[in-house]
């Protein structure tokens, strides 16, 4: 309420006809003892209970910053010291908002305070292509037989253990006598796992060119790297031709130099990587990108890699050696 409401209020409250009696003008005296009352009354309290409910907002905190920092864990943040009202008080709000799911909704949520985008919709988030991960870790084998036993082996160069997806063999068969067929699959350890004659198909006996899924979860957790070996017996003798084999697995976990460092991560761990896209030409005025970075590095869970890069002079996210998209784990190689 401003001043002279307040002071319309005080003589609203004054008994019927008084306005004839008193003269209520700011250079009066009676007009101006209530707008002096009137002023008090706005410094004390209506002022103060507007200023209650703003900071019970963290949407339009002001005077009780600090105290919304310390709440949430910032008292001793870069932009706590050093940031304007508007970046602390962002701050703060991406703080709140972590508490949702992994989505990228959420993540643009959290985002936002610190980019500070007219369309927040707009913030681009980069995942790695699952398609493209399982053709790159997809090893493939050559046309085996005929004959009543065949088997070859593929080298998978990846590291150091296989991921909880296990392996997934995937082969066209032909044969006069598909229930007597075994499949076995060894891993580089010596670990082999198979499958008994009439695990293919309880009903097809002859087949040809058919298509066959295999999924192997209990190698999950063996090591990785090596020669893989597919073998396909028939336990009658009858011929067995495999027109195209191949085996999907990926390597997930860090591996280890001598001193306990980390030298590299199994190829597998791509899958949980993702970099946030800061477009320099729809940021607002105070946008932060390094209290973004610390943000999602606060809130992504454990197994995430997350990072932010800038657009280039190109208006790309492509990395450009020697600019600030070029640096490491944030840049995006094209």
């Amino acid at each position: 309420m401003t001043q002279d409401q307040i002071k319309q209020l005080l003589i609203s409250l004054f008994p019927e006809g008084s306005a004839d009696l008193y003269k209520t003008g700011n250079d009066d005296v009676i007009g101006g003892w209530l707008n002096s009352l009137a002023g008090s009354l706005k410094d004390v309290m209506a002022d103060r209970f507007d200023a209650f409910v703003r900071n019970m907002n963290p949407a339009t905190i002001d005077e009780n910053i600090p105290d919304w920092e310390a709440a949430t864990g910032l008292s001793n943040s870069k932009l706590a010291t050093f940031g304007n009202d508007a970046q602390r008080r962002n701050a703060v709000l991406s703080v709140l908002r972590m508490h949702g799911a992994f989505s990228l909704d959420d993540i643009r949520a959290i985002l936002q305070p610190y980019f500070l985008y007219a369309d927040p919709s707009q913030i681009e988030i980069l995942e790695p292509s699952r398609p493209q991960q399982r053709t790159a870790h997809t090893y493939t084998g050559g046309i085996l037989g005929p004959a009543a036993l065949v088997e070859e082996s593929v080298i998978v160069a990846d590291d150091p253990r296989v991921s909880p997806a296990g392996v997934i063999l995937e082969f066209e068969i032909t044969t006069t006598r598909l229930d007597s067929v075994v499949v076995a699959l060894r891993a580089p350890n010596g670990q082999t796992y198979q499958r008994p004659s009439g695990y293919l198909d309880t009903e097809a006996t002859s087949v040809t060119a058919e298509s066959y899924r295999i999924c192997w979860p209990e190698f999950a957790g063996l090591p990785i790297k090596g020669d893989w070996r597919v073998l396909f017996a028939s336990q009658t003798g009858d011929n067995i031709t495999i027109g195209t084999w191949s085996i999907f697995v990926e390597g997930i976990g860090n591996v280890y130099d001598g001193l306990g460092g980390v030298v590299s991560q199994g190829l597998g761990a791509a899958l949980f990587t993702f970099t946030a896209v800061a477009d320099l030409t729809k940021v607002g005025a105070d946008y932060d990108i390094d209290g973004g970075l610390k943000a999602l590095t606060r809130w992504k869970p454990a197994h995430t890699q997350g990072g932010i890069t800038t657009t280039n002079a190109l208006g790309t996210a492509c990395a450009i050696p020697d600019t600030e998209n070029a640096i490491p784990n944030n840049a995006i190689p094209c």
